[in-house]
């Protein structure tokens, strides 16, 4: 593959070489880059395993001969020629570029023999900024080019010039190319023109650079530094969500034994480029068939859009289950969004009779991204502050709302928890930047599930020591009557088995397993051990009674929505818990950018101000491991130029 991708770049680069306008020969050189890239990259991955194959090495060469990179180029071919190792490359090119350095002052020294009579003056122009696209951004595995040109205005000749290219904040580290040209002698009154040309490295983040082209001049008639701002742009790949589903019966209100059912998918593209065969595989439980085939395809989703998409089922009179789970696995070509889901209904729930979904704003661009709802409608989906995306970030998410299943011996229902769970769930993918396959959300989990989801995202961190582990839980909590130790209550479980739920102690326990830079918990429940109220302004999460706490461990900081002996209420009107509605608030409002303090700080204070209005005060709380000293100053928000 490494050479596939030279061969075709070469033949591209070398099919343009006679191309004289710049602006075509960005084009030529655009389409070259992607591939040149990718075979440099894959020639670096194989001489990791492979230091001494003269074969790859020679590859490796010619890319950069082709990408001129002379330096690189040179030791490289120095090393092939004396049977070394390629691990020795970066100690040879350091070594080479200190010592092309010294050769260059003595060369200018020994070139510069003219003395001035004359002053030189001269003055750096940019003429133009030509990138592939044509759409003046540094596009990341892209190319671009800057033309410019140095007038002499002085009275005296200017000798052995030297032109280099610097961005301000090091963002230079991206571009692929020379930083420095050879500008020759420029006789007072004239001028010459000079372009620098660079591929861009796919790493490149999304950011404002500040280029700045220098011209040194032998006698020290320097010029003074011309500076290019310019946007630079992350690398475009489609992100996919589905950004809502939908249960249809066939006949009547409720999916029943023997009849049909359907399930309703609306698959967005929040990202910024297109997704391409988009596949989506479904797969039943026993007992469950499917009436469509278990593999859908969809040509492409451009960025912003929207593909709905059923799914039917028939269930037979053997299914002894009480809900039909339907997994959803979505894949993409490009590789970059990759999803798996589990969507349930209950047998016999009644079901809306419509057979349409209504999407809100059809939109064009991943920015402008509008609110694609089928039930939950509140301003905290629209314009979510939007960070990078952070490939050491992974979230588990719970929304047990519907405690039913146990039969007459149910916990109440906990309303409104499955929207706290995809709200947040928004937050984690837009802002948090958890990419999509590092991401879990289970609406009314079971104890085989919760256990086994984090199982999960516990060991997702047993690779990445940089990892960051969310974990969020919106439903019932109770607490052991003998030991009043706290736990999260599954909705199969009722509080006469509470040790069949999950810990806390053992949640914070399992949290801290592997080292890694730190793991955020978010409870919307309340430990008091008790039930929610029917009525509109006293719906709660709890009874009073005291729960013994755990300390988090390691780097585990927890932040709940509740304290001691107090209840967790239920925002009706804007259908929500009132803790989840204002601690996602207070982050839209600060647009991301606050610390982990001042999210407590400022969820606190609205949670305490709203509760005393209904006369049920909560007030939030915080637990951190105590090792863990600068928790406060974690911030949620990935910063843009994070990769």
């Amino acid at each position: 593959m490494a050479r596939v991708n030279f061969n075709v770049a070469t033949e591209i680069v070398n099919n343009g070489a006679t191309i004289a306008n710049d602006t075509e020969y960005a084009l030529v050189r655009q389409r070259a880059s992607g591939y040149l890239l990718d075979a440099k990259d894959l020639f670096l991955k194989i001489l990791e395993k492979e230091p001494s194959s003269k074969m790859y090495m020679q590859g490796l060469a010619g890319v950069y001969q082709y990408m001129d990179m002379k330096s690189e180029y040179e030791v490289l071919m120095k090393i092939i020629t004396d049977g070394a190792s390629y691990t020795s490359f970066p100690s040879r090119l350091l070594a080479y570029n200190e010592a092309l350095k010294k050769t260059e002052g003595v060369a200018q020294q020994q070139e510069s023999a003219p003395v001035p009579v004359e002053p030189a003056m001269l003055v750096i122009h940019v003429d133009s900024f030509i990138d592939g696209n044509n759409n003046k951004v540094i596009d990341a595995g892209e190319s671009f080019a800057v033309q410019f040109s140095v007038e002499n205005k002085g009275q005296g000749d200017a000798y052995n010039i030297r032109l280099r290219l610097s961005e301000q904040q090091g963002y230079d580290e991206y571009f692929d190319g020379p930083r420095e040209l050879d500008g020759g002698n420029i006789p007072a009154g004239t001028s010459k023109q000079y372009t620098f040309r660079y591929l861009v490295k796919k790493e490149m983040p999304s950011a404002l650079a500040k280029i700045n082209i220098y011209a040194f001049e032998a006698n020290g008639f320097d010029a003074d530094p011309s500076e290019l701002i310019v946007n630079t742009q992350e690398y475009a790949m489609p992100r996919l969500r589905v950004a809502d589903h939908q249960f249809f019966a066939s006949e009547g209100s409720s999916i029943t034994l023997g009849k049909n059912g359907k399930l309703t998918l609306a698959l967005q593209n929040f990202g910024s480029k297109t997704a391409r065969n988009v596949k989506l595989n479904f797969k039943l439980p026993n007992n469950v068939f499917t009436t469509d085939v278990p593999e859908m395809t969809i040509d492409s989703i451009a960025p912003g859009d929207v593909a709905t998409l059923d799914y039917g089922f028939l269930v037979n009179k053997r299914f002894d289950g009480d809900s039909i789970a339907v997994m959803v696995s979505v894949s993409e070509d490009s590789r970059s969004s990759y999803l798996s889901e589990a969507y349930k209904v209950k047998v016999g729930e009644y079901l809306t009779a419509s057979s349409t979904i209504k999407i809100d704003g059809a939109v064009r661009k991943a920015v402008d991204l509008k609110n694609v709802s089928l039930g939950l409608n509140t301003e905290l989906l629209q314009d979510i502050p939007v960070g990078a995306v952070n490939r050491h970030r992974y979230a588990l998410i719970i929304g047990n709302e519907d405690y039913s299943i146990t039969g007459a011996n149910a916990e109440i229902n906990v309303p409104y928890a499955v929207n706290d769970a995809m709200v947040f769930r928004e937050y984690c993918v837009r802002t948090f930047g958890v990419p999509d396959g590092q991401l879990k959300v289970v609406p009314n989990a079971t104890a085989g599930m919760m256990h086994e989801q984090l199982d999960w995202l516990v060991n997702m961190a047993s690779t990445d020591p940089e990892a960051e582990l969310i974990f969020y839980y919106s439903g019932h909590g109770n607490n052991d009557e003998a030991t009043k130790e706290p736990y999260l209550l599954p909705v199969d479980i009722t509080g006469k088995n509470i040790r069949l739920g999950i810990s806390l102690a053992d949640l914070y326990k399992r949290l801290a397993t592997y080292p890694i830079k730190g793991a955020y918990v978010f409870l919307d429940a309340c430990f008091s051990g008790g039930y929610k109220s029917a009525a509109p302004l006293l719906a709660q999460k709890g009874v009073r009674v005291v729960p013994k706490v755990g300390l988090p461990q390691g780097h585990t900081l927890s932040f709940s929505s509740s304290s001691g002996d107090q209840t967790s209420s239920v925002y009706h009107d804007k259908k929500q818990g009132y803790y989840t509605y204002f601690l996602v608030k207070c982050i839209k409002d600060a647009k991301g950018d606050l610390t982990m303090k001042e999210l407590f700080e400022k969820t606190n204070a609205e949670v305490k101000k709203a509760t005393a209005l209904i006369g049920k005060m909560q007030e939030p709380q915080y637990m951190v491991s105590p090792t863990w000293s600068d928790w406060a100053d974690v911030k949620l928000k990935t910063p843009a130029t994070m990769n």
